[in-house]
Formats: C-alpha cells, sequence, structure tokens
C-alpha cells in the first residue's frame, strides 16, 4: 500500500467467510500473522496494514507525505514500512479497532482475539542472506523478507568470506575504517573481523569492495533500514561465488 491515498478494499469474499461468525460465541483458530520489530524500537511489535485491514473488513489508506494511516474510520501516525513500502502498524493499534490482546500467554507470543476469531502474532527470528552468486541482500523475520537490496562484496584479492555468522558485537552508525585512511562506514554492522555490513554511495553490479559488504545508501538508504532492524546477534549467511564474466559496470 504505497503512494498516496492508496486505498484497499477487502474482497466481498473474505467478508463473507467471516460474517456468519459475527457476534458468536464461536471463535475461529486463525492463521499465525507475521510480525516484524525493529533493533531502534524496542518494545514494539509490527504487523502489516493490508492484512489488518482484511481482518477487520476495514479500508485503508495511506499518505505518504504526512505519513498517515487510515484505517476505517480510524487514524495513526505511521513511521515504520518494510524497505518496499509495505506499511507496518504496531499491534497494539489493534485494540483500537476493537480487538482484545493477551501478551501473558508465552514470551514472546501475542493472541489476538476478535469478533472473527483469534489467532498468535509471533516475530520470527531474524536472517540476513548474502549471496554473492547475485550481490543480492535479503533480510528474513521468519519468513517474511523485510528487505532485499543488491550488494557489492568484496573484489579479487579481498573476497568476502563464505560462511555462518552473527552480527556483532561492534555496531555504530558512523565508523571509520582503521584500514583504509579512516574512510567513513555508516550504518556498520561487524559480521566477523573486519568484514562489516556498511553503507556505501557505489554499488556497482559486481564485487568491488575491499572485503565489506557496500550496501546502497543513497537516498532510500538501504543501509539505514538494515542498520535499524537488525540487532546484535542476527544470523548472517553468505555464501555463493561470483562469476567474472558475469561483471557489468553500473
Amino acid at each position: 500500500i504505497a503512494g498516496v491515498g492508496v486505498t484497499l478494499l477487502v474482497s466481498a469474499a473474505f467478508a463473507a467467510q467471516f460474517s456468519s461468525r459475527s457476534g458468536s460465541k464461536f471463535l475461529k483458530e486463525l492463521d499465525p500473522m507475521p510480525a516484524v520489530t525493529f533493533a531502534d524500537k524496542t518494545g514494539v511489535t509490527y504487523v502489516s496494514a493490508r492484512q489488518v485491514a482484511r481482518l477487520f473488513n476495514h479500508h485503508v489508506e495511506f499518505d505518504r507525505e504526512t505519513k498517515t494511516l487510515t484505517l476505517g474510520d480510524k487514524q495513526f501516525d505511521c513511521d515504520r514500512t518494510l524497505y518496499n513500502g509495505s506499511t507496518l502498524i504496531p499491534i497494539r493499534r489493534l485494540v483500537d479497532c476493537g480487538a482484545e490482546l493477551d501478551t501473558a500467554s508465552e514470551p514472546g507470543k501475542m493472541l489476538v482475539t476478535t469478533e472473527v476469531g483469534r489467532f498468535e502474532v509471533i516475530p520470527g527470528e531474524k536472517m540476513i542472506d548474502v549471496d554473492q552468486s547475485t550481490q543480492q541482500l535479503k533480510g528474513y523475520q521468519g519468513n517474511l523478507v523485510v528487505i532485499s537490496t543488491p550488494v557489492s562484496t568484496g573484489r579479487a584479492g579481498h573476497r568476502t568470506p563464505n560462511g555462518s555468522f552473527r552480527t556483532g558485537p561492534y555496531k555504530s552508525k558512523m565508523h571509520y575504517s582503521k584500514l583504509y585512511n579512516n574512510a567513513p562506514m555508516p550504518y556498520s554492522i561487524q559480521v566477523v573481523g573486519n568484514v562489516f555490513l556498511h553503507g556505501f554511495s557505489s554499488v556497482p553490479k559486481y564485487p568491488a569492495s575491499h572485503g565489506c559488504i557496500r550496501v546502497p545508501n543513497g537516498r532510500h538508504s538501504a543501509a539505514k533500514f538494515l542498520y535499524g532492524w537488525a540487532e546484535s546477534g542476527v544470523d548472517v549467511k553468505i555464501h555463493g561465488s561470483w562469476k567474472p564474466s558475469r561483471a557489468t559496470k553500473s
């Protein structure tokens, strides 16, 4: 739901599916709803505004200029999206739509009850996947792709190591390289040793770094998003091998 004044009308088929349940004591067990958390917004769990709209049979509109989300007759400030622009809403806002939340059942799990049924909200484990054969990075929370972006890994003589790692312990909004003349490395997340995920202005479609993983840091900064989403301790999988014949100038 990107753009100004984009409207989603929940399908009549979905509404009809649950209309017979309304007012009944029987609660349908619904599928769990994927959830997203952010390292720089601790204690807040987000879910898809689109899925919430379907659940409550509401229109949903998002004004990108004012960052305001309108859900039915309710209006919320919207400060979070997935990297692709899909709008998120804090799970606690479901109370304003008539839902009941139970956070005491199990640590990290929330049970949401509505007039059409109940479902669990469980934030999945985070994982960052870097494919050196395609120069692509994907960040997952459970099965949900939170971010997908091109990257540039280490060039010949400075290869980025393949393997399984964990982010951290070092993380900094602005790090300066001790190996390469204090070169600025915004939104740095340590992967292993001197290998970092970090923002960079030049991210060609082929390996070009000294071993780090360059992440785009332009107007729509993937590096900033990744930094705000990933805590220390997130699994990082680096795999694949770039084939020189695939190199193209950007």
